[in-house]
């Protein structure tokens, strides 16, 4: 059963958004890579803002998805 969360806007309005699952993991990169807010920093112990500077970058031990 999908996940629900709901937003309160800074209008008060509120919205409730659904979970989705994300079957194309290139569509899920290019979203991350335009949207790096969707990143949970905090819950990585990260300071943000993060900004993507490079995807599906190689390295001598693999390759990442992203860099930010």
């Amino acid at each position: 059963m999908p996940k629900k969360l709901l937003v309160v806007l800074p209008d008060s309005a509120e919205a409730v958004l659904q979970e989705i699952v994300n079957s194309d993991e290139q569509r899920l990169h290019d979203r991350l890579r335009r949207t790096p807010g969707l990143l949970p920093l905090e819950e990585l112990e990260l300071e943000g803002p993060m900004l993507v500077v490079g995807q599906e970058t190689s390295l001598a031990s693999g390759r990442i998805d992203l860099v930010g």
